[in-house]
């Protein structure tokens, strides 16, 4: 049985019992704010959570200078599923910032950001730091902005954990290593069936699924780009492709990462010394093929 959130009130007192079950019933707002002139009157103290949290299909507008509306999800049992987000997230400074949660070993499934996300390390449109656990059919739609590195669409960081069936459409920005699905993907996890169309713009390591990928080996498959990947510093050579900018395996030849059924149509934009190299449906780096 799920208890229901119908207001504001309602949703803070989740922090006194942050392992139950609960269902949004309404849109609610967490905080204050305008999200047009990125202003926060109130900001919202986002919590940690273990349980399950069904949003139902509704929306929750959060205006915070913390975090989204977790602050993390605390283990394989926490589920958050059908929540769209929406409002403006000015966590400048912070690391592990996200729409619907900061840092996540839990599982996220058919969620929504439409939030304006600003931070500086770890910025994801619906998980800041992906620990462990499964993001599936997630969307993101707002702006994503790192004033450091680590800053992807749906995860900033994914460390563990996996994203499959999920999509970005937002202008994501940051310093270096971003990506449109996640900044960076590290850890044994998978990333398959997701897309960008956002444009991605950062000084180096710019992918259009992923900024870099290291580590252990994985699998990013049946994954496109169609948005603009661009790489802007002018010192060393800006370094950008279509579906992964960088990849190193900590691994031996006989367990190598693979890319399988990955393609992409969008421009690539490189800034080498002063020159300015524009590659059109580049595909990037190992886009095809196991």
């Amino acid at each position: 049985n799920y208890t229901l959130i119908g207001n504001a009130e309602h949703f803070e007192r989740i922090a006194d019992n942050n392992s139950g079950t609960y269902m949004l019933a309404n849109n609610i707002v967490l905080g204050a704010g305008n999200k047009t002139n990125k202003t926060i009157s109130e900001s919202h103290i986002p919590f940690a959570f273990s349980g399950t949290f069904n949003g139902d299909g509704k929306c929750i507008t959060v205006f915070s200078n913390k975090n989204g509306v977790f602050s993390e999800l605390i283990n394989t049992s926490t589920n958050v599923s059908n929540l769209t987000v929406d409002g403006y997230i000015d966590a400048s400074g912070l690391v592990s910032v996200g729409g619907v949660s900061g840092i996540s070993k839990g599982n996220v499934t058919g969620c929504k950001n439409y939030a304006v996300i600003k931070g500086k390390q770890n910025i994801g449109g619906i998980i800041g730091y992906g620990a462990a656990g499964e993001v599936s059919l997630c969307e993101n739609h707002g702006s994503i902005n790192s004033s450091s590195w680590l800053c992807g669409g749906v995860v900033g960081y994914l460390n563990g954990g996996s994203i499959s069936k999920s999509l970005n459409t937002g202008a994501i920005t940051g310093s270096h290593v971003v990506g449109g699905i996640t900044g960076r993907h590290t850890g044994a996890g998978a990333i398959d069936q997701c897309y960008n169309i956002g444009n991605i713009v950062g000084s180096y390591t710019v992918g259009g699924i992923a900024g870099d990928s290291a580590g252990s080996p994985k699998n990013i498959s049946n994954c496109f780009n169609a948005g603009e990947i661009k790489a802007t510093s002018s010192t060393g050579g800006g370094l950008a492709a279509g579906i992964i900018s960088s990849s190193a395996s900590a691994a031996d030849s006989n367990a190598p990462h693979t890319y399988a059924n990955c393609y992409n149509v969008g421009n690539v934009i490189m800034v080498i010394g002063d020159v300015t190299l524009l590659y059109p449906v580049y595909a990037g780096y190992k886009d095809t093929g196991a």
